[in-house]
């Protein structure tokens, strides 16, 4: 099971990540590895929870990732049934 309480708070299990920076804006965050590995999952339809499956790390490292992505402001965590708004 994936889910702490801590977690929770962080990244809702059963929202989908959402990219929200085009190619330009992440190359000047300076990211790492893992957080484009974690990148390279995103799909628009899968949820937190399957992203965290994914990547085969720890959920509480999954889910750091994904919180500091989302505080970076290149992910927002969206209702899976929300439409698709296109920032660019």
């Amino acid at each position: 099971m994936v889910t702490t309480p801590a977690s929770r708070s962080a990244a809702p299990l059963d929202k989908v990540p959402w990219l929200v920076m085009d190619y330009d804006q992440l190359r000047g965050l300076g990211l790492d590895e893992g957080e484009a590995f974690v990148l390279s999952l995103l799909d628009g339809r899968s949820s937190v929870r399957s992203v965290v499956r994914m990547t085969g790390w720890p959920a509480s490292k999954a889910l750091r990732t994904i919180a500091h992505l989302v505080a970076l402001g290149a992910l927002e965590l969206r209702a899976a049934d929300e439409p698709v708004r296109r920032r660019w």
